[in-house]
């Protein structure tokens, strides 16, 4: 694990990631439907602040984890017609693309042999998900099959998503119901930015647990949504949710395979919540279906959640692979001093550790690493593994 400490703490998260080449032609097909300035147009006013724009609550760091049954609606519903969609396809698909892509990328390096044959891309949009799942996974899943309510994505994901392996379209999640009563599994299911946009935690509830129901033995859950507050706590919210419900059972086991290295509820303290940065390149030509099409690179801030459902007993983490337990997560980007770097961590043991990296006294690769670590990267869990005086 030291002599692999250069890999092991970066991850990625500053590569500027873009979409191939394809998706960007099929893109392109779609919103040269209206010109440049039309395009800038739904920008302003379904993306940014206008007036028709997304509204999300911004004081939820303070909110406890966790859903309630209410029915009471938090946010405003919002609704992808044709603009909506154009909006989306020409500012948004690039930075969610690369947010998800990268967490595929960290599930395959976890878990190199995992090949899904089925996978269910739920709020799926235009299909951003399985478009990145088809760069990992493409020669082994023989069905694709989306959910998404709006008629204007689903008529965009049939051109974006033309030729995929048993592509199919649900409209609702009753459909996925009478699934569930037909016992048919999936080994990949992925929300992607879906959670913050549903308007009730009763709603949320009904969601995941139908999912978590569809899943077969060993398949994976990925969650992804924004990197605010909101999004971040219906990130965790679904996970404890998860967590729950397991342990209500013992017909089967959940495992967190990131960005968590445990089980336990998430120790991010009131006024904090969990969230990375991705990479993601700028479009000033959003009508272009070349590389002309970005400029530039952005930061875009996003949550996520990855776990894997296995038969049996619910283990803990430690329990069921000791070696996974040896890495924590950079839950914040170093921070540099003179001689020292300083890691928030988020450990195997279900806390937050700060600890701080000296030169002298750790090897000196590991301080190297320290230095040019990523913000969400791993980290060795053991101080000892890595201090000067135990190097012999």
């Amino acid at each position: 694990m030291i002599s692999d400490i250069q890999n092991l703490s970066k991850n990625g998260l500053t590569e500027r990631l873009e979409m191939p080449m394809e998706l960007v032609r099929r893109l392109s097909t779609l919103t040269k439907q209206r010109s440049h300035s039309q395009l800038e147009d739904l920008n302003l006013n379904y993306i940014r602040d206008g007036e028709n724009a997304r509204k999300f609550p911004r004081d939820t760091h303070e909110t406890p984890v966790g859903w309630t049954t209410s029915q009471v609606a938090q946010i405003p519903a919002y609704s992808y017609g044709p603009s909506e969609t154009l909006a989306y396809l020409a500012y948004e698909i690039d930075a969610s693309y690369a947010t998800i892509y990268n967490v595929f990328r960290q599930l395959r390096n976890k878990d190199q042999h995992f090949r899904p044959t089925s996978m269910i891309d739920f709020g799926s949009g235009p299909g951003t998900a399985s478009w990145a799942a088809r760069e990992f996974f493409d020669e082994s899943i023989q069905k694709h099959q989306i959910v998404e309510t709006s008629q204007a994505m689903t008529d965009a994901a049939q051109v974006v998503m033309e030729g995929f392996n048993g592509f199919s379209i649900r409209r609702s999640l009753d459909e996925l119901r009478s699934e569930v009563l037909l016992n048919i599994k999936y080994d990949f299911i992925v929300l992607n930015y879906v959670l913050s946009e549903i308007t009730t935690d009763f709603e949320r509830v009904k969601i995941m647990s139908v999912l978590w129901e569809l899943l077969s033995e060993d398949g994976y859950l990925v969650i992804v949504d924004r990197g605010s507050p909101w999004g971040s706590h219906q990130v965790r919210s679904a996970r404890q949710f998860i967590l729950d419900s397991v342990n209500s059972t013992a017909d089967f086991s959940v495992q967190v395979v990131a960005p968590c290295p445990h089980n336990e509820q998430c120790p991010a303290r009131k006024g904090t919540w969990c969230h990375f940065v991705q990479r993601s390149p700028v479009v000033i030509r959003p009508r272009d279906g070349t590389a002309r099409r970005w400029h530039n690179q952005k930061g875009s801030k996003f949550s996520y959640a990855v776990m894997k459902r296995s038969p049996g007993l619910c283990k803990s983490e430690t329990e069921d692979s000791p070696s996974k337990a040896s890495l924590a997560r950079m839950i914040r980007a170093p921070l540099l001093a003179k001689r020292n770097v300083i890691l928030d961590l988020c450990t195997p043991q279900g806390i937050i550790e700060r600890r701080t990296v000296t030169k002298g006294t750790s090897m000196r690769e590991v301080y190297r690493a320290a230095r040019k670590a990523h913000w969400g990267a791993e980290w060795p869990n053991d101080a000892n593994t890595y201090r000067e005086e135990d190097k012999s």
